[in-house]
């Protein structure tokens, strides 16, 4: 006789053991697997819906599709903003509307989707371009990376210039960022002259597509002659991104 039981376990390595305590015909036994039950994490898909503009996040159970429910999906939409990233959250269906509330009307598209996954599920991605995830590389010309030290002027407009893989909209940092901190000058180590300024009169952040390039336009203040700071990026997923800079 086999019996199946569902497994409803996180995933894991689980021993497996079956009893029988008895009864007034029967003898109790008892048993245990020699290897361990291995229990993996159930497999997600995300689809754009039959109708509308959104995504549907499910789980296959049996072979038979079931909706995900109140989970967060990071979704990369087009349009009246132009292109921006938000998290939506997926209803009793599985489906997570774009856009989101609080969104001004117009038309919109989604160009990627991305469920991150967590200690029960996998992660799955809507639209393969660009990956999920921010691929941040830079800092690119006139700023050189850490530990070299950039010297220019207090007071001056400095370009910052830097890709995260493809367009990711103009919300990409977290809240009360880019942000500087006065840190010691050091005695030691390469400098570099800033040697292209911006014009701008104050800071503000772009994206140029035929390079995959973001700028930010760091307005520096003319009480800063003599120090040092540390300009400190930190995106809206977390990650932090740090380059020095020397004031005349």
């Amino acid at each position: 006789m086999t019996v199946q039981v569902p497994v409803l376990s996180a995933p894991g390595s689980y021993p497996l053991t079956a009893s029988f305590a008895g009864d007034a015909a029967y003898l109790p036994a008892a048993i245990s697997s020699a290897t361990a039950v291995a229990v993996t994490k159930a497999a997600t898909k995300l689809a754009p819906p039959t109708s509308g503009v959104g995504i549907v996040l499910t789980t296959s159970v049996g072979g038979v599709d079931q909706p995900l429910a109140q989970e967060s999906v990071q979704v990369l939409i087009s349009g009246p903003q132009g292109v921006q990233q938000v998290v939506a959250t997926t209803d009793y269906t599985g489906r997570a509307t774009i856009p989101p509330p609080g969104y001004p009307a117009g038309t919109y598209s989604v160009i990627q989707a991305c469920f991150a996954g967590n200690a029960t599920y996998s992660a799955a991605q809507l639209y393969a371009n660009p990956a999920c995830g921010y691929r941040f590389t830079g800092f690119f010309q006139p700023v050189d990376n850490l530990p070299v030290v950039n010297v220019l002027k207090a007071g001056q407009a400095v370009p910052v210039k830097f890709s995260l893989g493809g367009n990711r909209g103009l919300a990409i940092f977290d809240r009360n960022s880019p942000a500087s901190q006065a840190v010691v000058c050091g005695a030691t180590g390469a400098t570099s002259d800033v040697d292209q300024l911006s014009t701008a009169g104050s800071s503000g952040l772009t994206y140029d597509a035929g390079l995959d390039q973001y700028t930010y336009v760091w307005k520096t203040d003319k009480a800063w002659t003599s120090t040092c700071r540390m300009l400190v990026l930190t995106l809206n997923d977390g990650t932090q991104y740090r380059a020095m800079f020397q004031f005349k």
